[in-house]
């Protein structure tokens, strides 16, 4: 048995460490792994790379940006004369690096959420449904879009293609 208060200051941040601490070796063997030079460092490109190998698979812009967040000279360091951005230089270490899938994580989420909420919106969906749908709705939407028509409807194979890719 465990009380409230032990689970409050003694469970719970034991597991919020040990689940820190394996995102933090995974993170850290997906660094090791995405330098490719073994300068210590990653460019754009290799933090790109890195991402995808992690499972994540955010927009080349969402990237800089988090990147220039996370760490602002480097909109200087990595722009051409011509304002194109340099790739290859190295320039994230580990921890700037953790910094960054962090915030990446952070923005999706904020994006996802305002997805859900301009779907409910649309679809004029009620607490009820909003509920049942809160985990997967936006993924739903993506999928019935991947496979509907101009007239905004999909065929029975379809549909049960989406519901065996959402699960």
């Amino acid at each position: 048995e465990v009380s409230f208060e032990e689970l409050v200051h003694h469970v719970v941040p034991r597991v919020r460490r040990k689940l820190r601490d394996l995102q933090r070796r995974t993170l850290h063997e997906l660094f090791k792994e995405g330098d490719e030079d073994g300068s210590g460092r990653l460019s754009i490109s290799e933090a790109v790379n890195a991402l995808h190998r992690l499972g994540t698979y955010p927009g080349q812009e969402l990237v800089e940006d988090a990147i220039f967040d996370v760490v602002p000279s480097s909109r200087k360091e990595l722009t051409t004369l011509e304002g194109d951005l340099i790739m290859s230089r190295d320039l994230l270490d580990f921890e700037q690096f953790c910094k960054l899938v962090a915030l990446l994580q952070e923005r999706t989420e904020c994006d996802r959420i305002e997805r859900f909420d301009q779907i409910v919106e649309m679809q004029g969906l009620d607490s009820g449904m909003q509920s049942l749908w809160e985990h997967d709705l936006v993924d739903l939407w993506e999928s019935f879009h991947r496979f509907c028509d101009e007239s905004r409807v999909v065929r029975s194979k379809q549909a049960v293609a989406i519901a065996r890719e959402l699960g």
